[in-house]
């Protein structure tokens, strides 16, 4: 018989996967933009091929913990099929909108880290991206 990870690992591992896949989503779109900003279907498919291959890893990596649904519609269609405890539908939901904004705000975060633009960085769990933080990303370190 398969064990089952307990909840809080489980949810981890949503946090953890939902994060990163919507990173992955929105880095790769705006990459996509930037690498083909005439070309709508190339960058669409670039988008598409980045997707999916951080969600094949995903899948594979978390899947065997939690289920990797990374989507509260998926966590309450296995619910509805059995695959999970119907308990478990509002942490795993919680948990995945929670990932969701972590993983926009990392992405955003490190759109304005690679941009080196101060003015970009956005408000990351209450601090703003400072020039010393930007210098240190840069390697330059805090102290000139």
């Amino acid at each position: 018989m398969e064990q089952v990870a307990s909840l809080p690992r489980r949810l981890f591992a949503e946090l953890l996967g939902t994060a990163l896949l919507v990173a992955a989503v929105v880095g790769s779109g705006i990459m996509a933009q930037r690498l083909s900003p005439d070309d709508t279907g190339l960058a669409l498919l670039e988008n598409a091929v980045a997707t999916g291959g951080a969600l094949f890893v995903l899948i594979a990596t978390l899947g065997p913990i939690s289920g990797a649904h990374f989507n509260p519609v998926v966590t309450a269609v296995d619910a509805w099929f059995g695959g999970i405890d119907r308990r478990d539908v509002l942490p795993y939901t919680v948990t995945q909108i929670v990932g969701a904004c972590l993983g926009t705000m990392l992405d955003r975060y490190l759109e304005a880290v690679v941009a080196h633009d101060p003015a970009k960085a956005p408000l990351v769990v209450g601090f703003r991206q400072t020039e010393n933080a930007l210098n240190v990303a840069q390697g330059n370190g805090v102290w000139k």
